[in-house]
């Protein structure tokens, strides 16, 4: 806080989205059933909760509230473990590993958040595994498209992928 009468501190959200996003050229990326699995996975709202201390807003998209053509009709994303665990059995997953590529300090909170998600992936049955990089590792994987798995970047591919 400030010691003079007339400051006054004020919070904003970040105008900003944490994307995850696949390599859907990599298996077991490749079945639409995993990444429906992983999307279902991910309890945003614990995220939001632990990792932004409640300073976050969970998305219905991929489009961020505030930004051109979000759509604040539509349902928030879901979280439902049983069904992902569902759909991993329907898709034929056999516990192939799932690595999750972070930086340290390149976007707010990047590894925390990547071992969040592995976790809640973990919990459903997912073999997933966090690897950690130098960001001019992370950048020519970007220029190459030569990401294992998954990382939180901006789109192209990005989950939550439409559960429906």
């Amino acid at each position: 806080m400030s010691a003079h009468p007339s400051t006054r501190v004020a919070g904003a959200l970040y105008a900003g989205l944490y994307v995850l996003a696949v390599n859907s050229k990599v298996r077991p990326l490749d079945n639409p059933l995993v990444k429906q699995a992983l999307a279902l996975a991910i309890d945003r709202d614990t995220i939001v909760k632990e990792l932004w201390r409640g300073r976050g807003i969970v998305p219905n998209s991929m489009i961020a509230k505030g930004d051109n053509h979000h759509d604040a009709a539509l349902p928030p994303l879901k979280y439902d473990p049983k069904e992902a665990r569902e759909r991993l059995k329907k898709a034929g997953y056999r516990n192939e590993e799932i690595v999750v590529e972070t930086t340290v300090g390149y976007m707010a909170n990047d590894k925390p958040m990547a071992e969040a998600v592995a976790g809640m992936w973990r919990d459903v049955g997912v073999n997933a595994k966090v690897e950690v990089f130098e960001y001019s590792v992370r950048a020519q994987k970007n220029r190459e498209k030569t990401f294992k798995g998954s990382g939180g970047r901006i789109p192209p591919r990005p989950l939550p992928i439409p559960t429906g």
